[in-house]
């Protein structure tokens, strides 16, 4: 047997939702059985767990674990963007996928370059906040890209950014919802963050912006630290099933690569329409922090510019363009 049967079999079981089927993969790949066991070996003593089920006489297949840092090898072989990731920078740990990005961006890298790791020691969030690398695992991923489009106009690319994520996380048959204005949430508690920042050149011309990505793929309640145990989950936590962070990471990659496309040629419009039609804020009763004050209403839209329209107990209607938004029940 080839070395390649045993990569389109290990293609095929990272690609996969579902179990496959010994006789389905073997037609599939125009491989003998005979191949798609001796392959299966190969992978199972390669390092990947994968686990078998009977149906009648048919034997089906599913990968349950990946081997502890195959990332920077597996992500290749599932990329199907055109640009994005296709400049791909693999690390086991960093500080931050986001910082050695910038390092990178301000070096000439390309557009669509991607930084991935397994492990980041001083991630960031929003608003000074840090992101916090729990013992299971996680995506952490930050890709630079250098538009056509004013730096009054970057924050449009955190919404491409959220849909896209949003898209990647649906063909895996997860219903995730954004709250405003770019943390993914399932069943209300945060699985992911997104962190778009920006360098400008002193003529005002937008040189190039990073957008940072962080996944909770696996890991329970009590991996995550006190304050956010309640308020955060992960894939696993939420499904009870495993995901691979290579074919995850090679989906959004994907479907960034779309939403930029059609964010250059259709405008930012249809980029926040299927942003809205996502969103778990607007409708709701929130409360939201602006200047260290509370303010109390209902998110009633999001405006062009992304900004949260929120209208108070009295009926007066306030424009927040950054704060802490907390979502209380759906109206």
């Amino acid at each position: 047997m080839s070395a390649s049967a045993s990569e389109l079999v290990l293609t095929h079981l990272l690609e996969a939702r579902e179990v496959l089927l010994a006789e389905d993969l073997a037609h599939k790949l125009g491989l003998s059985a005979a191949d798609v066991f001796a392959a299966i070996q190969s992978l199972r003593e390669g390092g990947y767990e994968i686990g078998h089920v009977e149906q009648g006489q048919t034997r089906g297949f599913v990968l349950l674990r990946n081997p502890a840092a195959p990332l920077g090898e597996q992500i290749p072989r599932l990329l199907r963007s055109r640009v994005i990731g296709r400049e791909l920078v693999y690390r086991d740990r960093v500080d931050s996928t986001s910082t050695l990005a910038r390092e990178l961006a301000d070096r000439g890298a390309a557009h669509g370059t991607a930084v991935v790791a397994l492990t980041q020691t001083a991630g960031r969030g929003r608003r000074g906040r840090t992101w916090t690398s729990l013992p299971g695992s996680q995506l952490f991923t930050s890709v630079i890209l250098r538009p056509n489009l004013p730096p009054e106009r970057a924050f449009e690319l955190t919404i491409v950014a959220a849909v896209s994520l949003a898209e990647a996380l649906e063909g895996f048959g997860l219903a995730p919802e954004i709250k405003w204005p770019n943390d993914l949430e399932l069943d209300g508690r945060k699985v992911a963050g997104i962190l778009a920042e920006l360098a400008a050149e002193v003529s005002g011309r937008l040189q190039h912006v990073v957008l940072g990505f962080g996944v909770n793929v696996e890991g329970g309640a009590a991996d995550f630290p006190e304050e956010l145990r309640g308020r955060a989950t992960s894939l696993s936590a939420a499904t009870g099933h495993t995901f691979s962070s290579a074919a995850l990471a090679a989906a959004l990659y994907e479907r960034l690569d779309e939403w930029l496309v059609l964010h250059e040629s259709l405008g930012f419009a249809s980029v926040l329409d299927s942003w809205r039609a996502r969103s778990s804020t607007l409708g709701a009763e929130v409360h939201a922090l602006v200047d260290g004050q509370v303010l109390a209403g209902i998110a009633e839209e999001v405006d062009e510019t992304a900004a949260l329209l929120v209208r108070d107990a009295v009926g007066h209607l306030h424009r927040l363009v950054a704060g802490e938004v907390t979502t209380l029940r759906r109206v």
